[in-house]
């Protein structure tokens, strides 16, 4: 079952997002099925009632990933949430029961030579990306304002970041 927070009355479904790093300082992303070939995303997903956060992001991981439990449970908060509604008209064609989403950021930095293994029935592929790469693959505007507000808390934390 889904979680979700009320936030200024609004029903928002709580989800997480990771940033995926290597040592290297390089970011995975992820193309979901329906995605436009050139449009990626952050790894993650709905939080489940009773689940906290870091519980769901690890499950996330493991599941979209293929990641073990020990890996996936290095995530760490950013201490960032994203709140995204949906306007009227996309509610009412999709018929949601809630008016968005209300995301929570992750870390996750991954050894070199971490096999990942995609989990194909949601996710179409998977790609490194450097810095800017991966800045220019999210074409959603939002999705990558969101991204470099991640890098920059990342850095504000000392982690390795890519040339560009």
């Amino acid at each position: 079952m889904t979680s979700f927070a009320i936030v200024d009355g609004r029903k928002l479904r709580r989800k997480v997002r990771a940033i995926v790093t290597d040592e290297a300082g390089s970011y995975l992303l992820v193309r979901p099925h329906g995605y436009d070939p050139d449009c990626w995303t952050l790894p993650g997903g709905g939080v489940e009632a009773g689940e906290t956060a870091a519980q769901a992001v690890s499950r996330e991981l493991q599941e979209e990933l293929g990641l073990p439990a020990k890996l996936a449970d290095r995530a760490k908060s950013l201490g960032l949430r994203s709140e995204f509604c949906y306007s009227p008209e996309y509610k009412a064609k999709r018929a949601l029961d809630h008016d968005g989403q209300l995301a929570e950021l992750f870390h996750c930095q991954l050894p070199f030579a971490t096999s990942i293994h995609r989990q194909a029935a949601e996710i179409e592929a998977i790609g490194w990306f450097s810095r800017e790469e991966a800045i220019a693959a999210f074409k959603v505007p939002a999705q990558r304002e969101l991204f470099e507000l991640c890098l920059d808390g990342l850095a504000d934390k000392g982690v390795k970041r890519s040339a560009a």
